[in-house]
């Protein structure tokens, strides 16, 4: 055969196909919410799957499309795999919500339910950060009268595994979030309600920590911005109501282990809490808490102890550390 009509037959080939792929994928907008722990797919005929993703029951994956008319498979968008994060679901494995169900009440049922609630204890933070604007309201006259002095702070809400990041976020605000440049980050949509009490519990507001904590965690929890920050401050008082905040509040000045603070999680939460608690701590102080989480959590509804003996046990994390007072 000559080669230029080698060639021609070529391109009518790579037409042919080019035009088959388009017709065997119809666009879609809207949410896939997973009923099942399924194979996601990059190849439906070869049933490849690199790195062996499942979808997780309960859970909302951006839509981007279906394989034609006899449908058999949604194509959805799953953040966390490895490339390519465009994966193959079978239809029967959940159900398909449209863009303008994402508000909606019903949507509630496609947040995450692994997560980690990230407390922070701020007087310590603001040991090694002075120099933020949280901490020199706190290091300075007055800053043992603010609730941030003698009771936890909330840092986040972090969906798991913690390759969970950064779901259908673009390209140029991720990079923005990790050079540091939070202020430049969109605003998550809240009420006065919402923005009201994240500026009490949220120190880190005065450096854009809730714009960061929403690009990178938020977006992959599966609810709005009001509904993520909402939970978190939800679980957030539960623990301040509680002995554990008596405790830390009794023992400033003074050390506590790892076992003092999860037997006072055992005693606030019922017995089994506490192994669902790691410390994090630095320069000697105990600065963070972080309850791993297992469940849906409901405001009004959910109990901080029946998510926290779900998730097991979880890494200790340090020893033990000094409960720092406010101020340097």
């Amino acid at each position: 055969m000559p080669r230029g009509r080698w060639m021609m037959g070529l391109a009518v080939v790579a037409m042919v196909l080019t035009t088959a792929t388009a017709r065997a994928q119809t666009p879609l907008e809207g949410t896939f919410v997973a009923g099942a722990e399924c194979p996601a797919l990059q190849s439906i005929r070869r049933g490849t799957n690199p790195g062996g993703v499942a979808t997780e029951p309960g859970w909302a994956y951006p839509l981007v499309g279906v394989n034609g008319e006899r449908a058999t498979h949604y194509q959805i968008v799953v953040a966390e795999a490895p490339a390519p994060q465009r994966r193959w679901v079978a239809i029967d494995c959940g159900t398909r919500a449209d863009a303008a169900a994402r508000s909606a009440p019903a949507a509630r049922a496609a947040t995450s339910t692994r997560n980690v609630l990230a407390l922070s204890w701020q007087p310590a933070f603001c040991e090694v950060r002075p120099g933020v604007p949280e901490c020199r309201r706190l290091n300075g006259p007055g800053g043992a009268r603010l609730p941030a002095a003698q009771a936890f702070s909330l840092h986040g809400l972090w969906p798991q595994p913690h390759s969970r990041e950064f779901c259908g976020v673009d390209g140029r605000v991720r990079e923005s979030d990790e050079r540091g440049r939070w202020s430049a980050l969109p605003a998550p949509r809240v009420d006065r309600e919402t923005a009201a009490a994240l500026d009490v519990a949220m120190p880190g507001t005065r450096s854009a920590l809730d714009r960061h904590e929403w690009i990178r965690h938020g977006t992959c929890y599966g609810a709005s911005a009001d509904a993520y920050f909402d939970d978190s401050l939800f679980l957030l008082e539960a623990v301040n109501a509680s002995a554990v905040r008596a405790l830390f509040a009794r023992s400033i000045g003074r050390r506590l282990s790892a076992q003092d603070v999860r037997d006072a999680f055992d005693e606030a939460f019922g017995e089994g809490a506490g192994r669902a608690v790691e410390l994090g701590c630095e320069g000697g102080n105990i600065t963070e808490l972080k309850l791993h989480l297992n469940g849906r959590i409901v405001v009004g509804e959910s109990r901080l102890g029946a998510l926290l003996r779900a998730a097991g046990s979880a890494p200790r994390g340090c020893r033990g550390g000094r409960v720092d007072a406010a101020g340097r």
